[in-house]
């Protein structure tokens, strides 16, 4: 199977070149600051690409898909996406078997208050399923492809990290958030999963990050 990965768009999917495969992933940043008309563009862009099946997660700035937002929410941005289905699988939380193998998908950060899924301190993977192949998040776990340079901070999830750890079937873990991240780090231990940085944009906010193609 191959998987086509990318995340933190940001408004500018249109710009990016996106190699055929099975699945494509998005891990979030659809938007700028949760524009609904961006979310309505993405979604048909989607599905002018050939890919048979599209996972996506939102992000922090995707103000729009998270009710805590208060008046930033907007109840028309997650329909737009969840309509396309079979094709298109929005994962808020939730977990589903595609092209055979088992995905969960969450949005949730740390350290970023004021936006979008922003945990809180808690952890929210302690009731996640633990019989994920493949994991798709916004952020990063802690201490991998997690380093912001500009303050030379780690933003990684140490949740998210022992999560992942309680996963023993995992194969791919694919994310965004930190645009320096890019990239993609194999196995630590056998048969630890493939990990995946996707920002197609860089810190300048420049497409210039290729989409992360990976075959399973």
């Amino acid at each position: 199977m191959r998987i086509v990965c990318l995340s933190d768009t940001h408004s500018l999917h249109r710009q990016i070149a996106v190699p055929d495969g099975d699945v494509l992933i998005h891990a979030g940043d659809i938007t700028r600051m949760g524009e609904v008309d961006t979310v309505y563009d993405f979604s048909i862009w989607l599905t002018e690409l050939p890919h048979t099946h599209k996972v996506v997660v939102p992000g922090n700035h995707d103000h729009c898909f998270d009710i805590s937002r208060g008046a930033q929410y907007d109840d028309r941005a997650r329909p737009m996406l969840e309509q396309r289905r079979p094709n298109i699988h929005f994962l808020l939380d939730a977990a589903r078997t595609i092209a055979g193998l088992r995905f969960y998908g969450s949005p949730w950060v740390p350290n970023l208050s004021g936006w979008a899924f922003f945990d809180r301190g808690r952890d929210r993977f302690d009731r996640a399923p633990t019989d994920v192949e493949v994991l798709v998040t916004h952020g990063p776990p802690w201490l991998v492809r997690d380093r912001e340079m500009k303050q030379g901070i780690h933003c990684g999830s140490g949740h998210l990290l022992a999560y992942r750890n309680r996963c023993p079937r995992l194969k791919l873990h694919v994310f965004g958030h930190v645009h320096e991240g890019y990239g993609v780090e194999p196995p630590l231990g056998a048969p630890g999963p493939i990990t995946v940085n996707a920002c197609s944009l860089n810190r300048a906010y420049e497409p210039v990050n290729a989409p992360v193609v990976i075959d399973l």
